[in-house]
C-alpha cells in the first residue's frame, strides 16, 4: 500500500520464472484484480528487469477491452462474440483503423488437401473500389440456401436485380441475356445472343407450345428484321427442310407442299 510503484519481481538468469496463483480450498476462484480507471499491461522484453516495463503484448483496458500487439493463436475450437448480450451490437471487424490499402479476408479450412483455405471471403487491396470475392475450392457444390420460406435477393446499386422466391420462381428486374448482347434497348425481354452461330431458343416437353398471352388490344408480333421467316421440319441439331417461308418485305407466303 501507499504511494509509488509497487513491483512483484521473479527473475531467473538460467530457468523459467513463474507466477503461480491458486485459490484456497475446493471451488475457490483465483483472481487478478486491477483497480481504478487504469489499464493492465502484460509486457515482454529481451532485457527485462524489475524496473523496466518492456513492450506491452496484451493490454486489458479499463473499458474491459483486450488489445493484443500480435496475432491470436488458440487451440480451442470456438470463439464467442457477445455471449449473453441483450440488444447490444455484436460484430467482428478485420482491418479496423487502417492507414493504407491491404487485403482483408476470412479463410475456412475443413480438409487436409486445401490447407490454406477451402472457402475464402476476401476484400481486395486496390482501394475504395476494390473487388470482393467469395472463392470456393474443390468439386463439391457451392450452395446458398434458405431453410425456411425465405426469398434469395441479389441487389446491384442498392436495387433488387434478381429474386428467387420460396416457390423457386425467378424474377428479374431487367433484361435476361444469354450469350452475346449487342442490343441497346432497355425494354424488359429475354435476349438469346450468338453473333457467330445464331441464337437459339428451345422449348422442350411432351407437347411444346409457344403461346402469346395478350393483355391489350394490340396483335402479337414476330419480328424478322427485314428477312424471311422460315418454319422448318428439323430439330435443334439439324434444321431440316423449309415447310413454309414468309417474305418480310412483301408479305408473301411460300409453302413446300400444297
Amino acid at each position: 500500500t501507499g504511494s509509488g510503484d509497487k513491483i512483484i519481481s521473479a527473475i531467473s538468469s538460467d530457468d523459467d520464472a513463474t507466477l503461480f496463483l491458486s485459490g484456497a480450498g475446493s471451488g475457490k476462484d483465483t483472481h487478478i484484480v486491477f483497480g481504478g480507471d487504469r489499464d493492465l499491461f502484460i509486457s515482454k522484453s529481451s532485457s527485462a528487469t524489475a524496473t523496466s516495463e518492456g513492450t506491452p503484448v496484451l493490454t486489458l483496458g479499463s473499458n474491459s477491452n483486450a488489445t493484443f500487439a500480435g496475432g491470436i493463436d488458440t487451440e480451442g475450437n470456438f470463439i464467442n462474440i457477445g455471449n449473453g448480450q441483450g440488444h447490444s451490437e455484436n460484430y467482428l471487424q478485420i482491418g479496423h483503423s487502417r492507414t493504407g490499402n491491404g487485403f482483408a479476408y476470412i479463410d475456412l479450412v475443413g480438409d487436409t488437401t486445401y490447407t490454406d483455405f477451402g472457402l475464402r471471403i476476401i476484400r481486395g487491396n486496390t482501394g475504395a473500389n476494390a473487388t470482393s470475392t467469395i472463392e470456393h475450392k474443390g468439386t463439391g457444390n457451392f450452395s446458398l440456401k434458405t431453410t425456411q420460406a425465405a426469398s434469395l435477393i441479389l441487389q446491384t446499386s442498392n436495387t433488387t436485380a434478381l429474386t428467387l422466391d420460396s416457390s423457386q420462381n425467378a424474377s428479374f428486374a431487367g433484361r435476361v441475356v444469354i450469350g452475346d448482347d449487342a442490343i441497346t434497348t432497355v425494354k424488359p425481354q429475354l435476349i438469346v445472343g450468338d453473333t457467330t452461330n445464331g441464337g437459339k431458343l428451345t422449348i422442350r416437353g411432351l407437347s411444346p407450345t409457344l403461346s402469346f398471352d395478350k393483355t391489350g388490344s394490340n396483335n402479337p408480333k414476330i419480328l424478322t428484321d427485314g428477312g424471311l421467316l422460315e418454319i422448318k421440319s428439323g430439330h435443334l441439331d439439324a434444321e431440316g427442310s423449309v415447310l413454309m417461308s414468309l417474305t418480310g418485305s412483301a408479305g408473301n407466303a411460300t409453302f413446300a407442299g400444297n
